[in-house]
């Protein structure tokens, strides 16, 4: 399985990053943002997958 990276918007100034998802388990969901510095807690509802939110900007995501 390859690694997987998700988009997290920070909870402080709005930056968006992304993170192997694999580092934010062993980091327990507490997620340091790269621009701001500031630390929050991270769960799955703050989780967007990168490969599902390139798919709905190209349109590629079809309705069932």
């Amino acid at each position: 399985m390859g690694k997987i990276r998700v988009e997290l918007p920070c909870k402080n100034c709005r930056d968006i990053f992304s993170i192997f998802v694999s580092e934010a388990a062993k980091r327990e969901g507490k997620i340091t943002c790269p621009a701001c510095g500031h630390t929050h807690e991270y769960g799955l509802a703050d989780i967007n997958l990168l490969y599902l939110t390139e798919q709905v900007v190209a349109g590629s995501v079809r309705s069932a």
